[in-house]
This record gives structure tokens, sequence and C-alpha cells, in this order.
């Protein structure tokens, strides 16, 4: 049996039709309720008729075949290199914790609990935060757009409906000078002789240390007083002015 919803948007309001069937549900919006009730009769009429594609795939095809088939269409190109290291790690756990089930059967249910069991998890920093479990969504969530839009392997996503996790805004906090100081002179008195002059780069530039730490001689400029740093964040390369002591 077809559902249909009414939706209250910003917009205004829409119209949400769903056909249910073996656990798998296909849904869309419509502005109208008459379009929604049309497409749920026709989806309906599709699946009596053996003719739905996309529920038969689903009922074949597992959520590790959709994640090695989205991980070997991620490159470089549409991905920065450290988000690849980073979603490769996300979809391993998903192969390991869901990746035996048939994609009719990665219900939302399932992912939230998995959410939790991320949230209460620790890393080697301690308790993984908020913003890393939202990431781990983000690139399941990601398969299954694939598999929707390239594969047409299915119709939903699970994911749709799982909502983020709160994420800290962090601190904005400077040092005084006198902490400046008492940092400086701790760090010049470090066995390590690069400490100082690494602190006190990412003092004048407010660098991250590993664009600090990938410096070499050919990305330092000292008559026009600027370094340049290659290997970003968003892998764009860009130059910062030297000032100060610096």
């Amino acid at each position: 049996m077809a559902t249909i919803q009414r939706l209250k948007r910003k917009s205004g309001v829409k119209w949400r039709a769903l056909v249910r069937r073996e656990g798998f549900v296909l849904t869309k919006v419509f502005p109208k309720k008459t379009e929604a009730v049309q497409w749920a009769g026709a989806a309906e009429s599709r699946i009596r008729m053996g003719r739905m594609d996309a529920f038969q795939t689903a009922r074949a095809k597992t959520l590790a075949e959709l994640l090695d088939a989205y991980e070997e269409n991620l490159t470089s190109e549409s991905e920065p290199k450290k988000s690849l290291v980073d979603i490769r790690r996300h979809l391993k756990y998903w192969r390991k914790r869901l990746g035996m089930l048939k994609l009719s059967q990665v219900t939302s249910a399932r992912v939230a609990n998995c959410k939790s069991e991320l949230a209460k998890g620790k890393t080697n920093r301690g308790r993984r935060s908020p913003s890393t479990v939202n990431r781990y969504l983000a690139s399941l969530s990601g398969a299954f757009r694939y598999g929707i839009r390239e594969l047409e392997w299915i119709d939903r996503n699970p994911l749709t409906n799982i909502s983020n996790l709160k994420e800290s805004k962090g601190r904005d906090r400077l040092l005084s000078e006198d902490e400046r100081k008492r940092l400086l002179a701790a760090c010049e008195g470090s066995f390590d002789v690069r400490l100082y002059p690494l602190v006190v780069l990412a003092l004048s530039t407010a660098a991250r240390s590993g664009e600090l730490l990938g410096l070499t001689w050919q990305d330092v400029d000292l008559e026009r007083r600027s370094l340049r740093f290659r290997d970003t964040k968003n892998e764009d390369t860009r130059t910062v002015p030297l000032r100060g002591f610096a």
C-alpha cells in the first residue's frame, strides 16, 4: 500500500509518496497531492508487473558491493587526497559493520544504531567526537547517493532521515603576551631544536602543523619574506607573508 504524506516546508506545502515492499521504501516528493497519488499508483503497478528494477537490484546486491563500487570510483579529482584517506577508513567500518546486508535490508534504524555505536566508541585521542561521527555518516550517504544516481541500484537513501550529531563550535582563543613569551621560552629550552622555530612560524602564519612540517627551502622566499604551502588541507597552493621575528 502506498502512503501519501503532507509536508510543511518554507516554500509551501509538499506531498511525499511512499511505496513500501519487503523492507524497501521508494519515495518521492511532489508539489501537488494528485501528482504524488499518480506516481505512487504507477510505482505499485510497475512492482506488480515485475518492472521495478531498483527493487530487484536492492534485494540482490549487498552493501559491501555498493561500497566497493563507490570506493573504486573515488579519485583525487573528486575528493581532496586527505579526504580520500578518511572516506576509505569510514567505508571500511561500514563494510565490516553492515556490508553483509542486502541493500534493501540497510534501514535507517540499523544506521542509527551504528551512529550510537560510533558516538560511544573511543580512538587513540579519547572519545570519538560528534564531528567525526558525522563524517562517517556522510561517507555512507555518499555511497548511497552514488548507488542512486550513477548505478541506479537503489531508489532511496536510508540516511535521509538520520540526523547529525550536534558539533561543538570550538574555541577561538588568542595567547596573551605573557603566555606567548612563556611558551617560546619553554620551546627554546626544549631538547628538540626544531620545536622553537616551528612554534615561531605557527604563531606568525597561523598555518597547520602538517603544512609547516612539509616545508622545504624551495618554499621559502626570504627576499619577498613569504612561505609557500603546497600540502594544504584542500590540496591548494597558498603563499603567506612572513612578519616580525619569523
